[in-house]
């Protein structure tokens, strides 16, 4: 028996396919690219909008689209949490006051006044987007230098078992 037949059905009929997708034609460096550009968008404290933004930027870096947009899914966990740290992070860069984040009391205020909601929600939107963009940078190239080496690893790995 060969290693790939001890490794089992889902290794050999979608893990093989899908790591020579993205394997494929790219250097370690676009690869780690993907890994950074799917952290720091995935992170991205405004839900929904982060696929656009990965796909623009794995598309300026020239990293493979799969691996950027299998990593902003899989960061998705973390997206929520870090949504109350950006805003929170962002009212104290702008010195706003805390908005309350209970969702019993943004529903209330969404049903009784639409505008006092807009005016507090859409000024908390932009506060973590404040927070997020300060952060960003220092997430891209944290993740960028973190993973670099492990891939490097792995593609010299991959290339030793290679017949």
């Amino acid at each position: 028996m060969t290693e790939n037949e001890h490794r089992g059905y889902f290794h050999r009929y979608i893990g093989l396919p899908f790591e020579t997708l993205i394997l494929q034609g790219s250097s370690t460096r676009q690869l780690s690219y993907a890994v950074a550009i799917g952290v720091t968008f995935g992170l991205f404290p405004i839900m929904g909008v982060s696929i656009p933004f990965c796909f623009l930027a794995a598309l300026v870096f020239k990293a493979p689209q799969p691996l950027t947009h299998a990593v902003n899914y899989a960061v998705y966990p973390l997206q929520i949490p870090l949504i109350f740290v950006f805003v929170r992070l962002g009212e104290w860069i702008m010195g706003a006051p805390n908005v309350s984040l209970a969702p019993s009391e943004i529903l209330e205020l969404a049903r009784t006044d639409l505008v006092r909601f807009t005016e507090e929600f859409g000024l908390t939107c932009l506060h973590a987007m404040l927070a997020w963009s300060l952060s960003a940078p220092l997430i891209f190239v944290g993740t960028f230098s973190a993973v670099r080496p492990i891939i490097a690893g792995l593609r010299d790995q991959q290339r030793l078992q290679k017949p």
